[in-house]
């Protein structure tokens, strides 16, 4: 992974506890959906939808890192299907509660064992957690183990020319990291864990050399 001597890099790693994942998801909840999805035009939940329909997806289903609900609602404009939440903020899931789309919701860590049993779930979408979290190899493997057919992993940015790289911002006033995966190394951990690569959505672009 990429390092250097910006201060601001180390405080960042110090950043990714739980606790701190929390905190910044806990300011963002009330407003993600206008000032993140509406204002950029985020599409990638409706070309999630469309991929899981496309592909006969069936619950029950776990949205990891279900945030306020925004996959999950595009999956169900095309019928229904059980969905379960699970993110790391209480805030989030609280926006999300109030849409009514979830069978269940539950408050927990990505890079932690799953409460659920080996291939409990038909299918486990992880959107946007990956690029958050510096133990992302165990966000997969997780998210391998309790599916029994297949995982989306969505917004998942990706360098075929770098090595994995962290990068450190501020969001709504929060310092916070955003992953950039090498290609070569995700498909690693997807083959290291069973999975195979069926189905490739474009996602954020990211200029690494500024």
């Amino acid at each position: 992974m990429s390092d250097d001597d910006d201060p601001d890099v180390h405080q960042a790693y110090a950043l990714k506890t739980p606790e701190d994942s929390k905190r910044l998801y806990a300011s963002w909840a009330a407003t993600y959906d206008q000032s993140f999805a509406q204002s950029t035009g985020f599409a990638m939940p409706a070309h999630v939808a469309e991929l899981f329909h496309a592909h006969g997806g069936k619950g029950p289903v776990l949205d990891a890192g279900a945030g306020t609900g925004l996959v999950a609602g595009a999956i169900l404009q095309s019928g229904f299907c059980e969905i379960d939440g699970f993110d790391i903020s209480a805030e989030m899931l609280a926006e999300s509660r109030d849409k009514g789309f979830y069978r269940a919701l539950i408050e927990g860590d990505l890079t932690k064992a799953l409460p659920f049993a080996e291939a409990a779930l038909d299918i486990v979408m992880n959107g946007v957690s990956l690029m958050h979290i510096l133990s992302y190899e165990t966000a997969i493997a997780e998210a391998r183990r309790v599916a029994a057919r297949w995982c989306i992993f969505h917004t998942v940015p990706a360098t075929k020319e770098l090595q994995t790289t962290v990068l450190c911002k501020k969001a709504y006033g929060e310092k916070t990291i955003e992953v950039i995966i090498n290609e070569g190394e995700l498909h690693q951990l997807l083959e290291k864990n069973g999975l195979m690569v069926h189905h490739i959505l474009q996602s954020i672009p990211y200029d690494l050399d500024r």
